[in-house]
């Protein structure tokens, strides 16, 4: 039996996500990556496979923005039983805190150089004459390549099909070749090597210097010597999430939480917000990440004045700015 720590990442191999778990877990001796098929599964996998000690999930992406899935995810883990379970032992001072069962403990940052790719060598040299009956992507990557569709390829391809990865747009791709059918695919030059497909033309998106940033989550006995709680840190540099709903839906309620990390002089780095969907009333629930400093008096002065500002309020553990943020 291996004794490698498993890492469910999106899969299938050769994606943006497969490079961002290479990122963080580039050691192969010590971790072995385990490919999914979607972004509920990698958390599922983490939350309920004794075997999987880590996943690693795409946040947001520095043109089309969220990745809703996974913002929906942090907040629908919150709902967990399993949560409830844990907060009946909770013995800590904050009446409204929520303990979530998983912590991030790091991030990273891949460069989005999208490809146009063919299924191999002899489709490529005849390309300038080419029809191709589809192009295969991620959906995501529509709105990052918007110019190059309506410019180069427009008119090139009859149907444009979503798929689960970019890696598996490669797939169709090949299969479809297997057939007699001429197609296209758009993804990562990592993927198009995975998969023994041709390029035709790299660096298609739109805006250059696309990034996708990702998180890694742990259980929180699993760790990669990042501390679980603000109140425990002691590296500069870091980052915490802070999710919280507000007391009361009138004026100043989601003012009274901010004006904490103004008092405190905490800079804040994003905000933003999902529905909750609860029954019966129009609720929301806030993401707000933060650099933490670890002179200031988390324990004693500012959880408090969160848990008395806040209907309920989650803690995802401190992790460290990666490199990739500055680049």
């Amino acid at each position: 039996m291996s004794n490698k720590e498993k890492v469910a990442f999106l899969g299938p191999k050769g994606t943006y996500s497969h490079q961002a778990a290479l990122q963080q877990f580039p050691d192969d001796t010590k971790y072995e990556l385990i490919p999914v098929t979607t972004i509920p599964t990698c958390f599922e996998n983490l939350l309920y496979d004794d075997n999987i000690s880590y996943c690693i999930v795409p946040l947001e992406n520095s043109t089309n923005g969220q990745v809703v899935f996974t913002y929906d995810l942090i907040r629908d883990v919150l709902k967990q039983d399993q949560v409830e379970e844990e907060n009946l032992k909770n013995d800590d001072k904050y009446q409204n805190r929520i303990n979530p069962p998983i912590t991030i403990v790091g991030e990273q940052y891949v460069k989005i150089d999208h490809c146009l790719v063919v299924a191999d060598e002899e489709i490529a040299s005849k390309h300038d004459t080419n029809k191709y009956v589809n192009l295969y992507s991620h959906p995501q990557v529509w709105g990052q390549v918007t110019n190059y569709l309506n410019t180069t390829l427009k008119g090139k391809y009859q149907n444009r099909i979503d798929c689960k990865s970019t890696s598996e747009a490669m797939i169709k791709c090949k299969e479809d070749a297997a057939n007699g059918i001429q197609s296209l695919a758009i993804g990562s030059i990592t993927g198009s090597k995975m998969n023994d497909c041709c390029v035709i033309e790299k660096g298609i998106n739109d805006l250059k210097g696309n990034t996708t940033r990702f998180l890694t989550f742990s259980k929180k006995n699993r760790l990669l010597e990042i501390p679980v709680n603000p109140e425990d840190a002691s590296k500069d540099n870091n980052m915490t999430l802070l999710t919280f709903t507000t007391l009361k839906d009138g004026p100043g309620s989601l003012v009274e939480v901010l004006n904490i990390f103004q008092r405190y002089n905490i800079n804040m780095t994003s905000i933003s917000s999902r529905p909750i969907g609860v029954t019966g009333k129009w609720q929301y629930i806030f993401y707000v990440e933060y650099e933490f400093d670890h002179k200031l008096p988390w324990k004693e002065e500012i959880l408090s004045e969160i848990d008395s500002s806040c209907l309920t309020w989650a803690m995802w553990g401190v992790f460290p700015r990666d490199n990739g943020y500055y680049i």
